[in-house]
């Protein structure tokens, strides 16, 4: 009987689990909370404070001076839901390798479109690019990794040729522990 009884409760618990995370998850897709302005480390605090109260430190830049330069045939992006802009980020869709602070990965720019499309691919052996961007010339700049370095490279858009490399500083050893570390 109290097997019985253990087992009916389980399985309530974990439908009422299922239900709860279900009815959660539809309301959580239609709405996306912005990323409060507030959020801080606590030096910023202290600066923020000593700044606002001694009227010293240059005013930031305007999001407008962090421009991003798309090709000229990017055509018009696929709707999808509006994410809110991070206080202080760069502008969405610029700001990082998965397009926003909220990691959407729902790029507005798009690839190459047409009737006679060509893969050209290059390859460095083990690696791969994690960032790949546009300058104001149309090359592509990359960040490219094998896991020992981080190298940037530009790139001409159609022969994928490395035109210039810079290698960037290595990682810290703890960075193997992202994702476990407790302030994560």
């Amino acid at each position: 009987m109290i097997l019985r009884a253990t087992l009916l409760a389980a399985v309530l618990l974990v439908a009422g689990v299922l239900i709860w995370g279900a009815v959660w998850s539809h309301q959580a897709a239609r709405t996306v909370k912005p990323i409060p302005g507030w959020i801080l480390y606590p030096w910023e605090y202290f600066k923020l404070a000593w700044n606002s109260l001694a009227h010293s430190g240059a005013e930031p830049p305007e999001c407008g001076d962090f421009v991003s330069y798309f090709p000229e045939w990017t055509p018009s992006p696929i709707p999808h839901a509006e994410i809110p802009q991070h206080p202080f980020m760069a502008v969405n869709g610029t700001s990082n390798m998965h397009c926003d602070a909220y990691m959407s990965d729902a790029y507005e720019a798009s690839g190459p479109v047409g009737p006679d499309l060509r893969v050209s691919s290059r390859t460095q052996g083990f690696g791969g690019y994690g960032t790949i961007t546009f300058d104001s010339r149309g090359h592509l700049v990359a960040v490219y990794s094998n896991g020992r370095r981080f190298q940037l490279e530009l790139m001409d858009p159609y022969t994928l040729e490395e035109l210039a490399s810079y290698d960037l500083p290595p990682r810290p050893i703890y960075w193997l522990l992202q994702g476990v570390m407790p302030w994560e």
